[in-house]
């Protein structure tokens, strides 16, 4: 599907750069309405840019109250609220008491301490303040926190760490097309022989002041100004980040460095975790994100390419017997052996396709001999493989083992703890599917596929794992968390402290309503059944046509999911190969007489061009709009601004449930709903089931399959409404398409801010009459607002 479609004007010069001037978002003044501050919050002096609003307020307060009691937090605040400045300065606040009364101790101490001066008993490790570990999904997200840091009075000593396929700046290792298992073994190779000159250049080196350091400070830079540091300069960024996280008081991370035991063991080592707060911002995802990172897919393609990988490397040892590798020819028979028993084991499986955790364990030990005793020398001799094919990239052979080192990690999720007895306690809380065979086109070849997967199925495991490492405090943020209480029986921890905040700006800047019919009186609902009628199609696309005509500059139109979008768009009379309609007045024909419409694409890569192109129909000369197309979960709903004039309305065409049907989903539901049954979903830390009377997972029983299942659509719903109020001065509607929005269990799921400003369903005329009024009136307000602070 094309990914753009614009209006029938010509738009050829449409690029100029003052066109596109017009629709870049003012950057957010950080002394919008008073000078720079310092607040009492909880007894800590906080230092804010500017006097903050009473939910920053309540937000920081409830930061503190965590803080001060080394307990978790569990803390929605709606986007443009500030949420990441008031998490930052609150938390740098309460680390600068910790110093402050460290110091005063120490001082106090200091006649008992010069006692001890010529003592062999002396303490060798002097007391440090807490270490703030500051998480978040994407590196993109962590250069916004970076960004908000500058605007702080607050320079601690801190480290961002991103990995070396995104640091390098040797070209020698950093080549066009090579991969990130590239780049890690040719740095390491590198750097244990002392040849790289970029890491070499570390030793005696200081990064450059910039405007952002003040005096001896450390300047605050996030990935591209790092990566830009080491070019100019002539040094490593990726070793020069690691040398700063001994000392760190501040670190940030993506999540998988904390969930990632090999990272916590070696980029983390220095972290003394029981003085650590762990701060998850953006975590609308956490649950998710923790599950599918203990998961994984293995396919008889993966196995097969392990072979192939095998083979390779004994072809390498037959023809250069003096290659000196430390890999012997016998054991490559063998490997390749075990790996063709096990390709065998998973296509001969029967019909079944649903079983236990624990039949993983079983999968591995039956099919190819591999158990929790002898994984570690079966993954170390896989390891010498890997070694012997990497060295071997030079001859244009080669690329890596990109499969073999897939398949150690799907060992290490099923074999990774110290016991036998707790890997089977561990298992409890997965399911493995098995995938009917299909046949795939290979060539002119038919050839059989399969996949197991080991799904993991309770984030509780990975949760509990970081919080076993005695943290001081979790702290769990983001824009859109609701429903609180399944959010927290998800994750398995204890959560003294949670918030659902109001929003920052007043009842008049924003407009909610349920819309349950369209145009022309005929019901508007995303149903699977109402989907099978033509009649739904025509309704929900004559309604945007007269709901784009009121709205002004930009709107941001969600559906439920890709299928839904295209099909929409196809029966539409828009761009497709499988629908047509002759109609010279087709709903896409009328709606591309409003607004220009862009299309949020499948492919990540060609997100940027689409965005450009929905600024640069934004920024035309007498720009009626532009209509931006996506899906609820998907790339558009979260990660990107789209402030004042390019979502001057959010609509909701649907509720984004998961698909019913799919393996995934039915299993997850159907553990919930066991695990409820039986009253425990979590394996205890000692091989067994943890007691109901002190387990915190005891809440995780109250979480039934069907409740997971609708907060799953709730929240991604919420998460899409969370574009359209991005600051202080912003305004904007969303537009409930559906009339299962009136029913109290989907209103109730809705995000707490959202809930006081619905309005019932009057009909489409009397919703359209007030949308009008609704932006008249707040475009004056707004110019009254701007004439205000411009004063």
């Amino acid at each position: 599907m094309q990914a753009i479609k614009q209006r029938d004007t010509n738009l050829a010069g449409a690029k100029d750069e003052a066109s596109l001037s017009r629709v870049k978002t003012r950057r957010r003044k950080i002394n919008p309405f008073s000078p720079p501050t310092t607040v009492d919050v909880r007894g800590v002096r906080v230092h804010f840019p500017f006097r903050p609003y009473k939910c920053q307020e309540t937000y920081m307060e409830k930061v503190l109250d965590a803080l001060l009691r080394s307990e978790n937090a569990l803390l929605e605040s709606p986007t443009g609220t500030g949420k990441t400045l008031c998490l930052l300065c609150s938390t740098l606040a309460w680390q600068r008491e910790q110093s402050r009364l460290l110091q005063q101790a120490s001082e106090l101490q200091n006649t008992d301490a010069s006692l001890l001066a010529n003592s062999q008993d002396a303490p060798a490790r002097a007391a440090r303040v807490p270490t703030i570990i500051y998480a978040s999904r994407t590196h993109s997200q962590l250069s916004q926190v970076v960004r908000e840091l500058r605007n702080t009075r607050y320079r601690p000593q801190h480290a961002v760490l991103g990995s070396r396929d995104q640091m390098c700046v040797n070209p020698k290792v950093k080549k066009q097309g090579c991969s990130a298992t590239d780049v890690n073994h040719d740095c390491s190779k590198l750097g244990k022989d002392r040849k790289c000159r970029f890491r070499n250049n570390l030793d005696g080196f200081t990064a450059p002041a910039n405007e952002n350091s003040g005096t001896n400070t450390q300047p605050v830079m996030d990935m591209e100004d790092l990566v830009t540091m080491g070019k100019s300069h002539k040094v490593c960024p990726f070793y020069y980040t690691r040398a700063l996280v001994a000392k760190a008081e501040l670190i940030l991370v993506p999540y998988n460095y904390l969930f990632d035991k090999d990272a916590r063991a070696t980029t983390l080592s220095d972290i003394p975790w029981d003085n650590a707060v762990l701060i998850f911002d953006e975590a609308h995802n956490l649950e998710s994100f923790a599950s599918e990172s203990a998961s994984f897919d293995l396919s008889n393609t993966d196995i097969s390419g392990c072979i192939a990988e095998v083979q390779k490397a004994g072809n390498y040892l037959q023809a250069m017997p003096d290659l000196g590798s430390n890999l012997k020819e016998e054991n490559l028979v063998k490997l390749k052996a075990i790996f063709l028993k096990l390709e065998d084991y998973l296509m001969g499986l029967g019909n079944q396709t649903a079983y236990t955790g624990e039949f993983m364990m079983d999968f591995f030990q039956q099919g190819g001999g591999v158990n929790h005793s002898n994984h570690e020398i079966f993954i170390e001799e896989l390891r010498k493989v890997n070694d012997l094919l990497l060295d071997m990239r030079g001859t244009g052979a080669t690329k890596g083992s990109p499969k073999l080192e897939h398949f150690v990690q799907c060992l290490k999720r099923v074999f990774g703890e110290k016991l036998e007895s707790r890997c089977l306690a561990k298992s409890a809380s997965y399911r493995v599917h098995v995938s009917p065979k299909e046949q795939r086109q290979s060539g002119k070849q038919h050839i059989a596929s399969r996949t197991v997967s080991y799904w993991c199925f309770a984030p509780a495991l990975a949760m509990e794992e970081l919080a076993s490492l005695n943290v001081r405090s979790i702290i769990v943020t983001s824009g859109t968390l609701s429903p609180l209480p399944s959010y927290s029986m998800e994750l398995g921890l204890n959560f003294p402290h949670t918030l659902e905040n109001p929003h920052i700006v007043s009842d008049n800047q924003i407009h909610v309503r349920v819309i349950g019919k369209g145009v022309s009186g005929k019901e508007l609902t995303s149903s699977y059944e109402r989907r099978k009628d033509g009649e739904y199609y025509s309704e929900l696309g004559n309604t945007l046509v007269a709901l784009s005509k009121v709205t002004p500059a930009g709107m941001l139109v969600f559906f439920p999911s890709y299928s839904v979008m295209e099909t929409c768009i196809e029966r539409w009379g828009g761009p497709s190969l499988n629908y047509n309609i002759k109609s010279p007045k087709t709903p896409w024909k009328r709606l591309l007489s409003t607004k220009s419409v862009v299309v949020e694409p499948k492919s990540s890569a060609n997100l940027p061009e689409a965005i450009a192109d929905f600024h640069r129909f934004l920024g035309m000369l007498k720009s009626p709009g532009c209509i931006l197309m996506g899906v609820c979960r998907g790339k558009i709903s979260e990660g990107i601004d789209f402030a004042n004039e390019q979502s001057r309305a959010v609509v909701i065409t649907g509720l984004p449930f998961p698909p019913s049907f799919d393996a995934k989903v039915k299993l997850k539901r159907d553990f919930l709903d066991g695990a409820r049954a039986i009253g425990s979903m979590k394996a205890s830390n000692v091989g067994g089931f943890a007691d109901n009377a002190s387990s915190t997972s005891n809440l995780a029983t109250k979480l039934s399959g069907h409740d997971w299942y609708a907060q799953q659509a709730h929240r991604a719903v919420n998460q899409a409404i969370g574009r359209v109020i991005r600051n202080r001065s912003d305004y904007g509607a969303v537009l409930l398409l559906d009339s299962r929005f009136s029913q109290q269990r989907n209103q109730e799921g809705l995000s707490k801010w959202v809930r006081p400003h619905l309005k019932k369903d009057e009909g489409f005329g009397t919703a359209v009459g007030a949308l009008a009024k609704f932006y008249r009136e707040s475009a004056l307000e707004a110019e009254v607002r701007e004439t205000t602070e411009s004063k």
